[in-house]
C-alpha cells in the first residue's frame, strides 16, 4: 500500500475526468491526448529507436523550469480563487469554480508528468537494447502528452483571465450606474 501522503491516483483520476467535452464525450480527448502521442511514440520506436541521448540534458533542464513555473502557476490560481470579486454573479460562481479546479488539477498532471519524464530519462542509461528503445519511446509519449497539455492549460488560462476580466468590467459597469442614478 501506498502511505496517502504520496498516494498521487487523484491527481491521474480528475486529469482523466476534465478531458471532457462541453456534451460529456471523451472520444475527440482520447484520441488527443492518448491515441496521437502513442502513435508519435510507436514511429519513433520503429524509426529512430534511440536517438535520443543527445537532447535528453536540454530536456532535463527545459523540464526542470517548467516544473518550478507550474508550481507559481497554482499558487497564483489559488489566489485567483479566492478573489471575491466574481461572487456578486452567482450564476456565474459555479462555472469558474469548476473551471478554476480543473485547470489546478491540470496543473498538477502536468508537474507529475514531468517528474515522470525526469526520473525515465536520469534512468534511462541503466537500460540497454529492447529496454532501452522502450524507455524512449516512452519517454516521447509522455512528452507528446506533456505538451498537448500544456497546451490545453494554457487555453483554459486565457478563458478564465478572459472571464475575469469580462466579470470585472461588468463589475464595473454596474458600479457607473449606481452613481449616476
Amino acid at each position: 500500500m501506498i502511505s496517502s501522503k504520496i498516494n498521487i491516483t487523484r491527481i491521474f483520476v480528475d486529469h482523466i475526468k476534465s478531458l471532457r467535452s462541453e456534451t460529456g464525450n471523451h472520444g475527440k480527448e482520447i484520441v488527443t491526448f492518448f491515441l496521437i502521442p502513442f502513435l508519435i511514440s510507436i514511429w519513433w520506436f520503429l524509426d529512430r529507436g534511440t536517438r535520443f541521448s543527445m537532447d535528453s540534458d536540454i530536456l532535463l533542464i527545459v523540464l526542470s523550469i517548467f516544473t518550478g513555473l507550474l508550481f507559481n502557476i497554482n499558487i497564483l490560481l489559488i489566489n485567483f480563487a479566492k478573489n471575491e470579486v466574481n461572487l456578486k454573479f452567482r450564476n456565474a460562481v459555479e462555472e469558474r469554480k469548476r473551471a478554476l479546479s480543473e485547470t489546478f488539477t491540470n496543473i498538477s498532471f502536468e508537474i507529475l508528468l514531468a517528474i515522470i519524464i525526469i526520473l525515465i530519462i536520469l534512468g534511462i542509461k541503466a537500460f540497454s537494447g529492447i529496454l532501452l528503445h522502450l524507455a524512449t519511446s516512452l519517454v516521447v509519449f509522455l512528452m507528446c502528452n506533456y505538451v498537448l497539455t500544456l497546451l490545453m492549460i494554457l487555453k483554459r488560462i486565457k478563458v478564465l483571465f478572459d472571464y475575469e476580466i469580462r466579470l470585472i468590467s461588468q463589475n464595473d459597469d454596474t458600479s457607473r450606474s449606481k452613481r449616476s442614478a
